[in-house]
């Protein structure tokens, strides 16, 4: 528990293989175990967890990653847990960089 971030360096000018967007996030997932009725996570928790956050966030309180349509968008992830992720995006429209 304590702070926590993700550390992004930007170059200082235009790199040729980084693309410019729009629209660029970053959001951290943590996972917790808290007890019914307890104020506090079990921090010594590796795999049952029953709360997962986006930048400290759970549900209804994660702001949506918005953008107008045709705008490049970067998402970047730091996954705090134990486990992998699938990544579901709700979208029109997504194409990865491997499809570009």
């Amino acid at each position: 528990m304590g702070m926590m971030g993700l550390w992004i360096t930007h170059p200082k000018g235009k790199h040729p293989l980084i693309d410019t967007v729009q629209r660029d996030y970053a959001f951290l997932l943590s996972a917790y175990n808290v007890e019914p009725g307890a104020m506090t996570p079990r921090i010594n928790e590796m795999t049952d967890f029953n709360i997962w956050t986006f930048n400290s966030r759970v549900f209804p309180a994660i702001t949506p990653l918005v953008a107008k349509q045709g705008d490049k968008v970067r998402i970047r992830v730091g996954n705090l847990t134990m486990t992998n992720h699938r990544s579901e995006e709700h979208t029109s429209e997504l194409q990865s960089p491997s499809s570009i």
